[in-house]
């Protein structure tokens, strides 16, 4: 690729996935190439044909709907809160998580949450 030849497969080509894989998609290299590539825009290009027929990685998933994950923990959150924060329990939580170092949120129910906001309101 550096020499200008094409790569085979390039959509799909795990050394072209392992080089970008350490791309922020800043957009930093942009503003300061001469000829202004953007490579974050390469690098969503890349993953979504690179992904198109695989599955993704768990944390994809898990960071890709935590709009779902969330609504689901507010509809149960003492389970969710047990389970997350028990002694023998949360050691899995824990396991799940990318940085072992932050501690999990405590879930409140959506019910106690609007009346919540209608006090801060009112």
């Amino acid at each position: 690729m550096v020499n200008g030849e094409e790569t085979p497969d390039a959509w799909r080509n795990d050394a072209v996935h392992e080089a970008l894989d350490l791309c922020l998609a800043c957009k930093g290299c942009k503003s300061e190439c001469p000829v202004h590539v953007d490579m974050a825009t390469y690098k969503a290009e890349l993953l979504a044909h690179y992904y198109r027929r695989r599955l993704r990685p768990r944390h994809a998933y898990v960071f890709g709907l935590i709009h779902w994950w969330a609504r689901l923990a507010s509809t149960m959150p003492r389970l969710v809160n047990l389970a997350t924060h028990a002694p023998g329990l949360s050691a899995l939580a824990v396991a799940s998580r990318s940085n072992r170092r932050r501690t999990e949120r405590r879930f409140t129910s959506r019910k106690s949450y609007r009346a919540a906001a209608e006090v801060t309101t009112a």
